[in-house]
């Protein structure tokens, strides 16, 4: 979304000047080319999390343009309207293939074997709770406590909170986790206070 945000910033910033110029629309042109790229990428890479948080992504950016834009009623009509348009998205425009993994995901009970090795990893989490078992060392640390997917090498948790809590602990997995609601907090704050 940071791209089409992007395209969007260029666009304004031309509007606030009273005049559409070569200077404001090229960016955005530009800007909005690569975030068709990135999407189409997206979509063909076949990541199912990867094509739905492009889309909540595209979502809360939308809110957050919508509600410093409309108040009232009219707001959560463009809400609505702009969750329509995505879920549309969603069911038109993804690839056969990524449509075809969607469907196997619902017949399978263990998402892929990913809850049976979250699972395992909460057993790891348990065994080393402050200070973790060491950035990288998730792969052997997790075997003493691998009870599903004996056949499988776990490199990673698929699951990137419970594998940083593995890896940093409850003192470590603090650090990132106060750094990153820092940068939400001022972006929120930012994108509700300011004009543009």
């Amino acid at each position: 979304p940071l791209a089409l945000m992007y395209g969007v910033a260029a666009l304004e910033r031309g509007k606030r000047q009273g005049v559409m110029t070569l200077r404001s629309v090229i960016p955005a042109a530009c800007a909005f080319g690569l975030a068709a790229a990135i999407f189409v990428d997206v979509a063909f890479s076949l990541s199912k999390m990867g094509f739905v948080s492009m889309l909540g992504s595209l979502f809360v950016m939308g809110i957050l343009i919508l509600g410093s834009k409309f108040s009232g009623a009219k707001r959560w009509i463009a809400v609505g309207g702009l969750g329509l348009m995505l879920l549309l998205i969603f069911v038109f425009l993804s690839p056969d293939q990524l449509v075809e993994q969607f469907a196997g995901v619902t017949a399978d009970a263990t998402a892929e074997g990913r809850i049976p090795i979250a699972k395992d990893t909460l057993h790891l989490i348990a065994a080393y709770p402050l200070f973790g078992s060491g950035l990288g060392t998730y792969f052997p640390a997790l075997l003493p406590y691998q009870t599903s997917g004996l056949e499988v090498t776990w490199i990673n948790a698929h699951n990137d909170y419970l594998e940083f809590l593995a890896a940093l602990g409850i003192v470590g997995f603090f650090i990132p986790a106060v750094l990153m609601g820092s940068v939400l907090l001022l972006a929120v704050r930012a994108s509700v206070s300011a004009e543009n």
